[in-house]
């Protein structure tokens, strides 16, 4: 794991035990992504999702999702590319794209009615 990302869990997992949970970490916590941005470096994606804080279980998701983050290679490792809460997310390509609940979708509406932000990070146009 990338040190920048090694640092974002360690934080995580210091407030899940701060909080009184017993965190443990999924395989659907980091997932390598391919070169998202075109330098020939694999980027990732973390999802608190993948991050269970047994005891306090809703600590980092809801009905919203959970914390999601892009993780792009740069010159000096790894930088957030985007970063918010997703009920789920995929891949289309190169092109990522995340699930939002409602009230974050633009313009916003009620939660039930989620929309998809689709993302790119290099110079290609959507597809």
């Amino acid at each position: 794991m990338p040190p920048q990302i090694r640092a974002f869990t360690d934080e995580n997992v210091a407030l899940c035990k701060d909080a009184g949970g017993t965190p443990t970490l999924s395989e659907h916590y980091l997932t390598e992504v391919g070169d998202l941005n075109g330098d020939g470096r694999p980027d990732y994606v973390t999802s608190l999702a993948g991050l269970d804080c047994a005891d306090i279980w809703t600590l980092f998701c809801g009905s919203a999702g959970c914390p999601v983050t892009v993780w792009l290679s740069a010159h000096e490792g790894y930088s957030i590319a985007w970063s918010g809460h997703a009920q789920a997310w995929e891949l289309r390509g190169k092109e990522f794209v995340a699930s939002l609940h409602g009230q974050f979708c633009s313009p916003p509406r009620i939660g039930a009615e989620s929309c998809e932000l689709p993302l790119r990070f290099d110079s290609a146009p959507f597809e």
